[in-house]
C-alpha cells in the first residue's frame, strides 16, 4: 500500500465533479421546477447552474450569501425567482457570477 492509498481519497474514493460544459439553459421542465419553491426540508430557494445544468436548493443563509455576491438585497419572497450561476459546487469549488432571475 502506498502513502497515497492511505489518504482518505485513496481509501474511500473521491466524488468526481460534474463536467462543466457551460451554456446550459433550463428546459421547460426545469423552468417549471425553478418557478416553484423547493420542499422546505431541501432549502428555501432554487439555483440553476449554467455550467453543469444542476438545480440546487440552498437554505436561507446560502441565499443571503448569493444575494451579497450579486450585490442585491435578499428578496422578501423567493417564489418565482431563482439564482443562475456560471459554476456551482457540483462542477467547481464555489458559486460564480450569481444573477437573480425573475420568472413572469
Amino acid at each position: 500500500m502506498t502513502k497515497q492509498d492511505n489518504q482518505p481519497a485513496g481509501l474511500f474514493g473521491a466524488v468526481q465533479k460534474l463536467p462543466r460544459a457551460g451554456n446550459h439553459q433550463p428546459s421547460g421542465a426545469e423552468l417549471s421546477e425553478l418557478e416553484n419553491l423547493p420542499d422546505s426540508e431541501l432549502g428555501v430557494l432554487n439555483v440553476y447552474c449554467r455550467g453543469c445544468g444542476t438545480i440546487l436548493h440552498p437554505h436561507a443563509e446560502g441565499g443571503k450569501e448569493l444575494a451579497d455576491e450579486a450585490s442585491i438585497s435578499v428578496p422578501d419572497d423567493w417564489k418565482g425567482k431563482y439564482f443562475q450561476v456560471d459554476q456551482c459546487v457540483c462542477c467547481g469549488d464555489e458559486f460564480q457570477n450569481p444573477q437573480l432571475i425573475e420568472l413572469e
